[in-house]
């Protein structure tokens, strides 16, 4: 039986869309940079490596057509250096605690056509 795919595997969509300002904090630092966001995390950069299962708060804010904040808990469920950027990791951030309101307004960022 072959496996899936790290992407298949996936069980809510990702979009690469700008997101206009996110703050990702811990004791270990702050990130501002988003690759990805689905309903369940996102994934950002990082000027230094943060350990798994650090918690995480981090705030989105989301363009247009939602233009929205959100404040969201989340847990580190990955860390890897940035293969292109020097000196940069790669942290994909799990949502831990997620109101249904601030979940629906990704949804809906990520349906967006702009």
């Amino acid at each position: 039986m072959s496996e899936l795919r790290h992407d298949e595997r996936r069980r809510h969509p990702r979009c690469n869309k700008r997101v206009t300002f996110c703050w990702c904090e811990s004791e270990h630092g702050t990130s501002n940079h988003v690759e990805n966001i689905s309903e369940a995390g996102i994934l950002c950069q990082t000027t230094t490596p943060i350990p798994l299962m650090t918690k995480i708060q981090v705030l989105l804010d989301l363009p247009k057509p939602v233009e929205e904040r959100i404040e969201v808990d989340g847990v580190v469920v990955r860390c890897e250096t940035d293969e292109i950027v020097e000196k940069r990791f790669k942290v994909a951030i799990f949502f831990t605690q997620i109101g249904n309101t601030d979940r629906e307004k990704i949804r809906q960022f990520i349906a967006s056509d702009e």
